[in-house]
């Protein structure tokens, strides 16, 4: 063979062995792109019986043969080993066996016993229980054999006294009280049921004195009647639209033919708050909380004052850990690091004017040389920003946005231009300080539309509007009441009934102004008989009356009585003009009957009686009078005529027959210093303090209450009675009084203990422990710790709810697949990606937030799009970035790598989509390619998991695995087989020349010996 094509076949089998071997490492590659087995593709070649697909079965089924063979060999090499130990095993377990049923039996008969026990002491307790249902009831019937009592000597006496007016209605409760609490908020419904205790039939009149018309009172039933020993209930709510402000009222229940003035029958007392949520400052968090800056530059720090009520957002600023005395901060925040600064870390902080006692923290690393980078949001509640700080001179640094709720990102603004719209943004090569914002737009605005009252008309329109667009706004008066304008921030913005809002870029409250057209004076006369009255009927706005009271011959006339309280004591009254609803009784007494006198007045601050002042009554005569401490305060003690009766709630003096005083004495309580403190009120120094006695506040025969504190029942401590030996008398702590102590700082609750019903201390020991689930999902309810995902290219039936305007009531009812559905388990993400020590935070009330945007990206830098561009099967189609973001007390941190993978759910858009193809997603993440399969079925949806944040694309798969391992095999093989062929074919040449060169030294041979012999 020539030197040529000897050289030949050395270069096709070297070439040949060179095809083989990239075949062999695109295999590799081929099948390291292959997905793990939990995230396994499943291909589908076609046709079930395909030749390939029958030999791969028939390759299987003899290697799965000789796998059989060799597992029967090794079975028969045990089988002896096996036999050695069985008899043995046999007789340990037979000696178990024993064991078992012994204990079984020992287990059994013990439970037997202790049932019987258990019978035993459920017998017992069920037995001592009836002896008490017995003994309560026996209780029970013997209280009402003496109410029957009682209430039949009431009526006896009645009917001695005035053989027309013989019935008795008690009301079951004597007060409704609902309590304090937020403006907007619903109160739940009370009732009360009122009873007919006479012996005559009763036909039935309700009225209602409620000036503000803060509460509503109906029957549950209807009824018209009311026989001796039948029951109504009425069903009373209080408004949900009603202005800071204690709101009092009376239900009144009678006989309309025998008490039409309402003197008698029976009367509820109403009483509700609403007030702003008390101001308690619970934490303040500055930002950022924590960046690196060069000395000689500066930064403007920001704080937020969390708590409840309108908290103050004022804060002191402070400076420590500078070595430089010219390191300082002023009193906006903004924090300036002098030239000479040595120091390594300085911290500044921020202390709550309100309570001194809260404060937030920054840490400021110094870096010599360089420059500085701000990034901030704009505006600061549109997004979360992170990035910035301190870079050396021809450095880079990456910043990171994500929208808020409501918001969307519209780039990074420097110098009033948009510099890029990319949700990472890295600037290069910095020259000099650098400021930039990332600019955050609202998606909707919201009017929220609201009435003065609930019965003075309608409102129309409002609710969500699209960022800067217009809403037309209308209001519509009911009958009795004219529509007076538009109110917005205490001020009438309009008069128009019909009002367009125009360019609307924030949130706004309106309120409708409603008024009465008319007013309606109601005039009785107490008793009936004792005279007339006048100057009663509906007036017209600002229209005026004059109430006239005549007493009928034999009498005389007291005064003008409103809730049981003298307003006026002038027969005739001009009234200039109604500006409420009023019912006014006009009392008379019969002359030759005796009457008395009853002085009502406090002796301490802290709280009222009513009737207050001097009250005329007849001889025989019962009066009930009511004590009420105002909150925080107690009843310490009433007197009656000097003699102490203890700190009752009410005290009525029957069949009066002489002239009496009563007074009142209150205590502060702890718990109440304690809350007014922390709200910022003035709190006396003594928990009892007395009243001096003076002639202003002495009660005479000429006293009255004023007009407005008799209507709203807020009268009662005008007047002053004098207590003797007050100081006396034993002050009771809160434990003794049922009020409960302070509690231990574990156990003051916070939002989220609240809604989790647990202690701070159980809270911590489920977050020490890595029990986070319940915690996130309380915190994500009370939004002190919530999720803002941005993912732009969610499927349209992945759309979430809008949470951030729910509130937390809506937000438990929602389910979990409308929270956050494109990100389906973020919560186990952040669950797991979170320390024990931030949960324990997020425990005791820190606030943050993980953000997670998903968003397009035009163009990726030319490293990742050629790594990208070699991922083998995959043409990368649609670039997109996923960013998240950690925020904790202020603190951001950009999210890297996470523990757990996390699910994202994004659609193929139109424009790359084809039908019949398939998509997955790429990663590249420190230059690493990771073909990420897509999970669903829908082949207009990707579903994937990731750990780790960096540049992504939809990828179309052009070849799929399969057919690139066949290809690559068969090609593989070919080459294979062509460089055997040619190391064969030089191999056989090689031994045809030996074969010759041999022949040849033999012949050469053979003439060498005959030329030797010639």
């Amino acid at each position: 063979m020539k030197t040529r094509k000897k050289i030949s076949l050395i270069l096709a089998m070297v070439l040949s062995l060179a095809i083989f071997v990239q075949n062999i490492n695109a295999l590799r590659v081929v099948m390291a792109a292959e997905p793990d087995e939990e995230e396994e593709i499943l291909w589908d070649d076609g046709d079930d019986g395909d030749d390939g697909d029958d030999e791969e079965a028939s390759r299987a089924a003899e290697e799965a043969s000789r796998a059989a063979e060799e597992a029967s060999k090794a079975a028969e090499a045990s089988k002896a080993a096996a036999a050695a130990s069985a008899a043995q095993a046999s007789e340990q377990a037979a000696k178990e066996e024993a064991e078992r049923k012994a204990k079984a039996e020992k287990e059994a008969y013990e439970a037997q016993q202790a049932k019987a026990a258990e019978e035993a002491q459920k017998k017992a307790a069920a037995d001592a229980a009836a002896q008490a249902v017995l003994k309560k009831s026996e209780e029970e019937a013997k209280k009402s054999e003496e109410m029957k009592k009682k209430m039949a000597e009431t009526a006896s006496g009645n009917k001695s006294g005035d053989q027309t007016n013989v019935f008795a209605l008690t009301a079951s409760v004597q007060k409704i009280d609902f309590g304090k609490d937020v403006p907007g908020a619903q109160r739940t419904t009370e009732s009360v049921t009122i009873t007919n205790t006479g012996s005559e039939k009763v036909t039935l009149k309700t009225g209602e004195s409620d000036p503000d018309k803060a509460f509503t009172c109906s029957m549950a039933e209807p009824k018209t009647e009311l026989n001796p020993g039948e029951t109504v209930k009425y069903l009373v709510t209080m408004s949900s639209s009603l202005d800071s402000g204690t709101y009092k009222g009376t239900l009144m229940v009678t006989d309309a033919v025998k008490d039409p003035n309402f003197m008698k029958g029976a009367r509820v007392a109403l009483q509700g708050t609403v007030s702003d949520k008390p101001v308690v400052v619970e934490n303040v968090i500055v930002s950022p909380g924590k960046i690196t800056l060069a000395v000689g530059d500066e930064v403007t720090f920001t704080a937020e004052v969390k708590g409840t009520g309108q908290v103050s957002q004022d804060v002191k600023w402070f400076v420590q850990g500078q070595k430089s005395s010219k390191t300082k901060i002023g009193s906006d925040g903004n924090l300036n690091i002098a030239a000479d600064e040595t120091s390594q870390q300085i911290q500044v902080y921020a202390v709550s004017v309100a309570d001194n006692t809260k404060r937030g923290y920054a840490t400021v690393s110094t870096q010599k040389g360089g420059y500085n980078v701000s990034a901030y949001a704009d505006p600061s509640n549109g997004g979360t920003v992170t990035g910035g700080g301190a870079v050396i001179q021809g450095g880079s640094v990456t910043l990171s946005a994500i929208p808020n709720k409501n918001y969307y990102f519209a780039g990074w603004v420097q110098n009033g231009k948009t510099v890029s719209t990319a949700t990472n943004y890295t600037i290069s090569n910095v020259q000099s300080n650098l400021s930039v914002a990332a600019k955050f737009e609202r998606n909707y605005v919201t009017v929220d539309l609201r009435r003065n009252t609930d019965d003075g008309g309608t409102v129309a329109g409002g609710g969500k509007i699209t960022y800067g667009d217009s809403t037309t706004i209308s209001a519509k008066a009911y009958s009795g009441y004219v529509f007076t304008g538009w109110k917005e921030d205490g001020d009438i913005i309009s008069r128009d009934a019909s009002l367009k809002l125009k360019d609307l870029k924030h949130d706004r409250k309106i309120t409708a102004m409603f008024e009465r057209t008319s007013h309606t004076l109601t005039l009785y006369a107490s008793p009936a008989e004792g005279g007339t009255v006048s100057g009663g009927g509906t007036f017209a706005i600002n229209q005026g009356t004059v109430a006239k009271a005549v007493p009928a011959s034999g009498y005389s006339f007291v005064g003008w009585q409103i809730n049981g309280q003298i307003v006026n004591r002038d027969a005739t009254v001009k009234i200039d003009k109604l500006e409420s609803d009023y019912t006014c009784t006009a009392v008379f007494i019969k002359t030759g009957v005796s009457v008395y006198e009853i002085s009502a007045g406090v002796a301490t601050t802290g709280g009222a009686i009513s009737p207050a002042g001097l009250t005329s009554v007849t001889q025989g005569q019962n009066v009930t009078y009511k004590i009420t401490p105002k909150a925080g305060y107690a009843i310490l003690a009433v007197a009656v005529d000097g003699v102490q009766v203890g700190p009752v709630n009410s005290y009525t003096f029957s069949n009066v027959q002489g002239n009496h005083t009563i007074a009142a004495a209150f205590l502060l309580t702890d718990a109440g210093k304690a809350t007014a403190a922390a709200s910022g009120q003035k709190v006396q120094s003594n928990k009892v303090e007395k009243i001096a006695k003076t002639e202003a506040n002495t009660a005479t025969a000429q006293s009255t209450v004023k007009l407005e504190d008799a209507v709203s029942g807020g009268s009662g401590d005008e007047f002053v009675e004098e207590m003797p030996d007050i100081e006396s008398i034993n002050v009771p702590t809160d434990e003794e009084l049922g009020i409960d102590a302070e509690e231990d700082e574990d156990d003051v609750p916070t939002p989220v203990t609240q809604l989790m019903g647990v202690s701070r201390r159980e809270a911590r020991e489920m977050a020490a422990v890595g029990n986070g689930l319940p915690i996130l999902d309380a915190s994500f309810t009370a939004g002190t710790f919530d999720s803002a995902v941005d993912n732009t290219m969610e499927p349209v039936n992945k759309h979430g709810i809008d949470y951030a305007n729910m509130t937390p009531e809506e937000i438990m009812m929602a389910s979990d697949e409308d929270i956050n559905p494109s990100l389906p388990n973020l919560d186990v993400v952040v669950d797991r990606m979170l320390t024990p020590d931030e949960l324990i935070a997020i425990v005791d009330g820190a606030v943050g937030n993980v953000a997670i945007s998903v968003t397009k990206q035009d163009d990726v830098d030319e490293a990742t799009k050629k790594i990208m561009k070699n991922a083998v099967g995959n043409k990368p189609l649609q670039y997109f970035d996923i960013t998240m973001l950690k925020t904790l007390n202020g603190n951001t941190q950009k999210v890297e790598e996470l523990p757990e993978a996390m699910e994202v759910i994004i659609e193929v858009p139109d424009s790359i989509y084809k039908k019949g193809m398939n998509y997955s997603v790429l990663r590249v993440h420190n230059g690493e390619l990771t073909i990420l399969p897509d999970l669903d079925d829908d082949p207009k949806t990707i579903t994937f998991r990731t750990d780790r944040f960096s540049s992504y694309a939809i990828a179309q798969e052009v070849a799929s695995s399969r057919d690139l391992v066949k290809w690559l095999a068969a090609g593989s093989i070919i080459a294979l087989g062509v460089a055997i062929t040619c190391f064969c074919i030089l191999i056989m040449h090689q031994a045809k020349m030996r074969r010759m060169r041999r022949k040849a030294r033999a012949e050469q041979k053979r003439r060498d010996e005959r030329y030797d012999r010639y």
